[in-house]
């Protein structure tokens, strides 16, 4: 169907046989009139059609480059037979030792990994991490697909270690995508005296795991006094952070450890040309309240900001069970209206595309 589209398009940018040959006998007429000769005319000619081709080819160019502007795809659904979003292969149990020259980094970018180049590299994303303490002598790996991310994905869980701790690997680029190494600690008197020294500490271990180094520290969750994770984002423009590109780095600031790492990537699509106007507020605003999907009714705005949005099928009609999970993100208005007569929590955010308009879904709770 898109080819057909293309064809068309190209089709009405051509010009009328008739046009045509009234262009060209008027070229003639005039190249006889001025007495040029053979290779001139050849080449008046050759001219002529230079240009219609380039007129044809910007014209097409433009249609094209309209055609394919991104918009809210038509929903993919998965299924999984215990209702989860993981579907699991096999696991496997091995004894981990060093020196067995089975476990060989890959050869090439496109050769898949074997069970034990993962096992060498969560061995050493645990020497990065300073957590050498973890016992690596028995581990599993565990392969598995990632039904919501659509992606292949490889486990490896060390079993003697007293806090399993876990390494996840994207299967099919080798990139990390998790560490897991929780601990509690009865320590009473903290490695970390302040927060500004949890921060340093967040940052060296940022620096020394694999994962992208071009982040920025954007703020700390606290859960408790022993768990404070830190975000470090992508900033895709002066002051703008995509939450969907980013590292988060967990430590312990009572013992000083790491435990966790969590990697985010799900790129920003910015389609858009220099000519395109960004909404205004009133804009989304407007196009918020004309939805007939969404219910507003009662609500007021209580914030409007413009920011990395993750399309979902919210409002859409087109919402069901088992959804896979966007793979892009876009510029968007984040419009949350509130219900102040409410009881309970009941807020509605709405994702407006910053150029298209396009209703991308949102949120209720």
């Amino acid at each position: 169907m898109k080819d057909q589209n293309v064809v068309s398009a190209y089709d009405r940018i051509q010009p009328e046989e008739d046009v045509y040959d009234r262009v060209l006998n008027r070229v003639n007429h005039r190249l006889k009139q001025e007495r040029l000769s053979c290779r001139q005319l050849r080449l008046r000619r050759a001219v002529l059609l230079v240009a219609c081709i380039a007129l044809f080819l910007a014209l097409s160019t433009i249609t094209i480059a309209t055609y394919r502007q991104w918009h809210l795809p038509q929903p993919s659904t998965y299924s999984s037979p215990d209702g989860g979003n993981l579907a699991i292969h096999r696991e496997e149990t091995y004894r981990y030792d060093p020196e067995n020259t089975d476990f060989t980094e890959p050869t090439t970018a496109s050769q898949p990994w074997t069970d034990q180049q993962f096992i060498r590299e969560a061995v050493s994303v645990l020497k990065l991490a300073g957590l050498e303490d973890v016992d690596t002598r028995e581990l599993s790996v565990r392969r598995q697909s990632n039904l919501y991310y659509n992606r292949e994905e490889a486990e490896v869980f060390f079993l003697n270690d007293e806090i399993r701790t876990t390494v996840k690997f994207h299967a099919q680029t080798g990139a990390l995508l998790s560490l897991s190494s929780t601990d509690y600690t009865t320590d009473t008197v903290p490695v970390c005296q302040t927060e500004a020294e949890a921060e340093v500490l967040a940052k060296d271990y940022y620096s020394r795991l694999p994962v992208p180094q071009t982040y920025v520290l954007t703020g700390c969750e606290q859960y408790d006094e022993q768990y404070w994770s830190y975000s470090f984002c992508r900033e895709v423009m002066d002051g703008l952070y995509s939450y969907y590109e980013m590292v988060r780095i967990s430590v312990n600031p009572v013992s000083g450890r790491l435990t966790g790492c969590n990697v985010f990537s799900i790129p920003l699509l910015d389609d858009h040309s220099p000519e395109d106007v960004p909404l205004t507020q009133e804009e989304a605003e407007s196009i918020a309240l004309s939805l007939t999907g969404v219910n507003l009714q009662g609500r007021i705005l209580e914030s409007a900001a413009v920011e990395v949005v993750h399309p979902n099928y919210f409002f859409t009609g087109l919402i069901s069970p088992n959804l896979e999970s966007c793979a892009v993100t876009r510029l968007g208005w984040r419009l949350v209206y509130t219900n102040p007569d409410s009881f309970f929590a009941d807020e509605v955010t709405v994702f407006i595309d910053l150029y298209t308009g396009e209703l991308l879904g949102g949120d209720m709770t």
